[in-house]
């Protein structure tokens, strides 16, 4: 009886042991994890290595990653972003498209500086199949970049979301975003027309500074823009439409 005692101690003991051996072991790695500091291999990235407005445009729209920066790295100031943002908007009011005209908006915050980083993947387009090619940069140098992020938007509820560049001063892209629409509205708030294409189409010539510049309609009432530099070098811009915004270099949400 004795030995039957002992023998179902034991197995309690050793129970209880295996079920608490794991925690012991968790936590001394966590004590030892607060001292220790983790590191991960991450991809060359050269800031500003070559500042080119196409590169910059295709960079914008290739959908980036986008950490918020906080130490001052960038060449301009919130208030000077704000200054060159006005500017653009005066430049989209001047080729006509007047819904941007700057005494209608209002920076709803300050302008935030956040280091860009391409995905890993570069878009190429082909005029002639009129297809688009995703193509691997995984091997090759990380582009980076410092954009800013300008949220304004109207009395009206109107939205605007501008992505600029820091060292070109430039808006790269936009999303226009229309206000709400009542329920016993059943119009559209926007109509991307041949129209409205061809003053944004204006509004990139006379703000770009471009050579030259194609648009192609689609479909699927979508635009290609074929930007030309002196250089005769290309770059692809789309701008399309959903029925409440206006996506200029930018992904429909």
């Amino acid at each position: 009886m004795r030995r039957f005692s002992l023998l179902v101690l034991c197995t309690c003991a050793a129970i209880g042991i295996g079920l608490s051996l794991p925690w012991v072991i968790t936590d001394r790695l966590d004590r030892a994890a607060e001292e220790q500091v983790l590191s991960f291999d991450a991809p060359e990235i050269s800031l500003n290595r070559d500042v080119d407005l196409f590169r910059r445009l295709a960079l914008a729209a290739g959908d980036p990653s986008l950490v918020v920066l906080t130490n001052g790295m960038s060449n301009h100031t919130p208030e000077e972003i704000q200054t060159l943002a006005a500017e653009a908007l005066d430049f989209l009011a001047g080729c006509g498209l007047t819904t941007f005209s700057p005494n209608r908006w209002s920076f709803t915050s300050v302008c935030q500086p956040l280091l860009a980083t391409d995905t890993g993947y570069t878009m190429t387009y082909d005029g002639e199949t009129q297809t688009w090619t995703s193509v691997s940069s995984r091997e090759s140098e990380t582009s980076a970049a410092i954009f800013w992020r300008c949220v304004l938007t109207t009395g009206e509820g109107e939205r605007l979301t501008l992505l600029m560049d820091d060292d070109l001063g430039l808006v790269l892209s936009f999303v226009y975003e229309a206000a709400p629409v009542q329920e016993k509205d059943t119009k559209t708030s926007v109509s991307l027309s041949d129209d409205m294409a061809n003053l944004v189409a204006d509004f990139c010539r006379e703000y770009y500074g471009l050579e030259d510049l194609q648009s192609y309609s689609s479909s699927d009432g979508s635009w290609l823009l074929t930007f030309f530099n002196a250089d005769n070098e290309k770059c692809w811009v789309t701008l399309s439409a959903t029925p409440t915004s206006l996506f200029f270099n930018a992904s429909e949400l």
